[in-house]
């Protein structure tokens, strides 16, 4: 696989996945505080993305 030509929300999504992969197996405080800046990352870009679309939407009539 190679890194280089995931797109951020792909990054992001594979580093969400890892972090709660190492959640299980060391019930980590670090690991959870990781988990909750990239919960508030994700629900921001999904914020974002949804602005941009009603932006995208309100542009174009």
């Amino acid at each position: 696989m190679k890194f280089k030509n995931l797109c951020p929300e792909e990054i992001l999504s594979l580093s969400f996945s890892l972090t709660m992969f190492l959640i299980e197996k060391f019930d980590n405080d670090n690991l959870i505080t990781i988990k909750n800046i990239l919960c508030a990352i994700t629900n921001n870009l999904s914020t974002y993305q949804t602005q941009q679309i009603i932006c995208d939407k309100k542009n174009k009539k």
